[in-house]
């Protein structure tokens, strides 16, 4: 008979025992940042993206990520995020916080039946031998990749190398037209999507997310349009604007009309992490925002800002600009595509907000209203601004500090063999301050006291300056 046993959450020294404030974890990095409406931050001379987008006069972005060489596969920091929504399904990873390539090879790990990846461009040497040892294991493996851009007979070889025949995407929907997304479906059942290319510099160097999905319906959608793609005929979404999660896909289902109308509904605050813009009716209702009071916060790019004036224009409106520039590696870029309004609804995926974006590219975003995943994107913008702004302080940036209510609890518990665990232990609450990074373990407690931790470094998560820190919920992993 299996014994019941007790989960024992234990927050690091990074943070104060319960009941206790919670104090920043380390000091923002990064050059200085000039005073008014733009700060640069890290600006340097003579670099490009490494991928583009093939598109200029449409507006597309240099989308930065081919490269040649082996991968290396770097330590993360800190261990894997935890669980944010299991009722939805989604988990959200940031690079420089987590390693981007463990969730993703995770899933590719699990397929069973079949693996339909569309992504704009692919020379991950550890993902290509991920997909290489799904198809040994008699997995069908089918790879979408974009036909126009410079990375792509590389990435064609690299796949044909490990036994996998590509197929190249050439988006006919204008002459600049790019196959753009970054996603793969698994089983027809969970999805990985987000901003990062399967590159050196998209898992390694740029500041980049990540989204799992482990949702039937919402990986029916994304099947149906990896199909659409090979035929060049995706089919149109039905959008439920109530709903708790949506995905949406360019050029079908009008993303920036989407985006725009959440936008005209702002009252507090919109924060982007936006790689590049140039879509005059997003930037347009950016300064709607502005001129009614919203506070509108956003971190690009350094070189993609100096292509397009959408920057200055909200920065002369009133709303604050940061313009960064990473350090990590060769020729980084902050690469991410969200945007979080009102501390209660994110959008990201693969959209830049361009007009290519919107009206010829195969692009996908995914909507979301899920408390804790908008709590996991403020966490990840608050932690751009302390990066990239040596002076950062909540004032600055119009958030409200002090300390929040935090519930750690554990849930989907999988322990060893002979151990039995209840599906939902009850949570460890206590006080943190806002910004604060919070590190932890998860271990099982037996009836004598003896604690066994999970495996690697410390978990992690960073409390936001929203009105109110959810519950974090976590997985012990065997």
């Amino acid at each position: 008979m299996r014994r019941i046993i007790t989960i024992a959450l234990v927050v690091s020294a990074c943070g104060a025992a319960p009941s206790e404030p919670i104090g920043p974890n380390e000091a923002p990095t990064g050059p200085p940042a000039n005073t008014g409406g733009i700060r640069d931050a890290g600006a340097r001379a003579g670099s490009n993206a490494g991928e583009s987008d093939a598109g200029a006069a449409h507006g597309n972005a240099v989308d930065g990520g081919a490269d040649a060489g082996t991968t290396p596969e770097p330590t993360p920091a800190r261990g894997p995020s935890p669980r944010q929504d299991p009722a939805l399904g989604l988990n959200a990873y940031f690079s420089r916080q987590d390693n981007l390539r463990a969730p993703l090879h995770a899933l590719i790990d699990s397929a069973r039946q079949s693996l339909k990846v569309a992504v704009f461009t692919l020379s991950d040497a550890s993902t290509i031998t991920r997909l290489a040892l799904a198809k040994a294991r008699g997995v069908a493996v089918d790879v979408l990749i974009d036909s126009k851009q410079d990375g792509t007979p590389q990435a064609a070889a690299l796949l044909r190398a490990a036994g996998i025949e590509p197929t190249l995407i050439d988006n006919r929907h204008s002459a600049n037209a790019i196959q753009h997304n970054k996603f793969v479906v698994v089983d027809d059942a969970r999805v990985a999507t987000g901003s990062v290319n399967w590159t050196y510099t998209g898992f390694d160097t740029n500041d980049e997310n990540l989204v799992t999905i482990d949702n039937a319906a919402i990986a029916q959608r994304f099947a149906a349009v990896w199909s659409g793609m090979r035929t060049a005929s995706i089919p149109r979404g039905t959008y439920n604007a109530v709903a708790p999660l949506a995905a949406l896909f360019s050029p079908v289902d009008a993303i920036a009309d989407k985006i725009v109308a959440r936008l005209n509904v702002a009252q507090t605050s919109i924060h982007l992490a936006l790689y590049h813009a140039t879509h005059n009716g997003l930037r347009d209702a950016l300064k709607r925002a502005v001129s009614r009071g919203v506070r509108v916060i956003w971190v690009t790019d350094f070189d993609l800002s100096q292509s397009t004036d959408d920057d200055e224009a909200i920065a002369q409106a009133g709303g604050t600009v940061l313009r960064v520039r990473p350090t990590l590696g060769r020729d980084p870029h902050m690469h991410n595509k969200y945007v979080i309004i009102d501390a209660s609804r994110v959008f990201t995926g693969s959209f830049n907000w361009t007009n290519g974006a919107a009206y010829d590219n195969y692009e996908n975003v995914i909507e979301t209203s899920s408390a804790p995943i908008v709590a996991r994107y403020e966490g990840a913008f608050l932690t751009l601004l302390r990066r990239y702004d040596p002076a950062f302080t909540a004032a600055k940036y119009g958030f409200a500090d002090g300390v929040a209510r935090v519930k750690l609890t554990i849930d989907r518990t999988r322990a060893p063999a002979g151990i039995l665990v209840a599906p939902r232990q009850p949570g460890l609450a206590f006080n943190a301050a806002r910004g604060a990074t919070v590190e932890y373990r998860v271990g099982i407690m037996s009836s004598a006291g003896a604690v066994t931790f999970d495996k690697g470094p410390l978990r992690y998560f960073v409390v936001p300056f929203a009105p109110d820190a959810p519950e974090v919920f976590d997985v012990w992993v065997d």
